[in-house]
């Protein structure tokens, strides 16, 4: 009986130790390809993710807290689950909702006005923003105009947005003798 009892013992042991341990799952393994987006621009919240291994992962979008509108950091919350939909995991990111568009100078590269007649930027040029809307008001002038001369005067006209984007244009001025 003792030989009995030490064999079945014996052959116990080594059956546990054939037992296959149950495997822990993979883990989900996604990366985020878009952290910043433009402002005022749609987007496809499902191209800011990627399967990193080609899992074959049914990736959704199950919060969506990012208003294009304005610059500041929001949060979006992906559902990302197995091809076989056995398991999920939800994966949030932050993304930057940023302006990085410069900002646009509409004006003619020459202009032509009368000597003695004063001359007004505003009734040449403008300068518009994506974000900021009509910032023709900040446009500044570099270089030297005297309408009560003639002569040929070059100047620069500069814009920056409220987000650091500078758009330069190259003008020229003429200033005419009246016939």
């Amino acid at each position: 009986m003792k030989q009995t009892l030490t064999a079945l013992m014996v052959l116990s042991l080594l059956l546990s130790g054939c037992q296959k341990e149950e495997e822990e799952p993979e883990k989900i393994k996604v990366i985020q390809v878009v952290k910043k987006i433009e402002v005022n621009k749609k987007y496809d919240p499902l191209t800011f993710i990627r399967d990193t291994n080609g899992n074959g992962y049914f990736i959704s979008v199950a919060q969506d807290d990012i208003n294009n509108t304005q610059l500041g950091t929001y949060s979006i919350t992906f559902l990302v689950e197995t091809g076989d939909r056995e398991r999920s995991e939800e994966i949030t990111y932050q993304i930057e909702v940023a302006d990085t568009t410069r900002p646009q100078i509409t004006c003619s590269g020459s202009i032509s006005i009368e000597k003695g007649k004063e001359f007004v930027l505003e009734e040449y040029a403008t300068a518009t923003d994506n974000y900021d809307g009509d910032i023709t008001r900040e446009i500044t002038v570099e270089g030297e105009l005297d309408t009560n001369t003639a002569g040929t005067y070059p100047l620069v006209l500069s814009v920056t947005d409220s987000s650091g984007n500078e758009d330069k244009k190259n003008i020229t001025i003429y200033v005419e003798e009246s016939d």
